[in-house]
């Protein structure tokens, strides 16, 4: 059992520390302003600008081992994220061929949604990290997150 094993949390902590990707929530917000003006302004430019920000986003949950983690709750978040990433990128390419208000509000609500389940998965993780400062060996211990070299893409 995790709970009673530190070492083993501490490994928890740490997968699910390699498995949040720090400015995704910023960066799905980003593609849905873009998609925000190219409704009211289709620009060449900023459809291909959308598109890149998207090919560089997809590629990142085919990373997470998915298949170790479905039997623990904490990283529920992350495949539900999986799932309507997958959505809202089609849909956003679905958009940028036909821009309607009515595909747009789709996207508004995906956001909301991505972003909700990513802020659950946030506290999990918060969670789990202050389990295991519990246990004396790592009262201390903290991580930082790295996986953001994606996030370093400039929109725009």
């Amino acid at each position: 059992m995790v709970q009673n094993n530190p070492k083993k949390l501490k490994e928890k902590v740490d997968l699910m520390e390699r498995c949040y990707y720090k400015g995704f929530a910023n960066s799905v917000l980003i593609i849905l302003c873009k998609c925000e003006n190219y409704l009211t302004e289709p620009d060449i430019n900023l459809k291909a600008n959308v598109l890149k920000k998207l090919a560089v986003m997809e590629p990142l949950y085919d990373k997470i081992p998915f298949k170790d983690l479905e039997a623990d709750n904490d990283f529920v978040p992350l495949l539900v994220i999986r799932d309507l990433f997958e959505v809202y990128a089609r849909l956003t390419r679905s958009f940028l061929n036909d821009p309607q208000e009515e595909k747009f509000r789709d996207l508004n609500q995906l956001r909301c949604c991505i972003l909700d389940y990513g802020e659950v998965y946030r506290r999990n993780i918060d969670r789990t990290l202050d389990e295991l400062r519990q246990y004396p060996e790592y009262s201390n211990y903290n991580f930082t997150i790295t996986n953001h070299q994606w996030n370093q893409f400039k929109v725009i």
